[in-house]
């Protein structure tokens, strides 16, 4: 995901794109609807893996 509006809850845009923000001229209380919450997390599994040669 690569842009999330905490304001608005629309994916593809931040709140410098948000008509909802942009119209509000400042005045949207500081607590947002939407948070960091919904932001999933990427965790990597490292698998490692062993290469034997057998040599004959």
């Amino acid at each position: 995901m690569s842009n999330f509006c905490y304001w608005c809850g629309v994916i593809n845009h931040d709140e410098k794109d948000c008509r909802m923000w942009v119209s509000s001229q400042g005045t949207l209380k500081e607590d947002q609807q939407y948070g960091a919450w919904l932001w999933a997390t990427t965790e990597r599994f490292q698998v490692s893996y062993v290469v034997q040669n057998k040599s004959t």
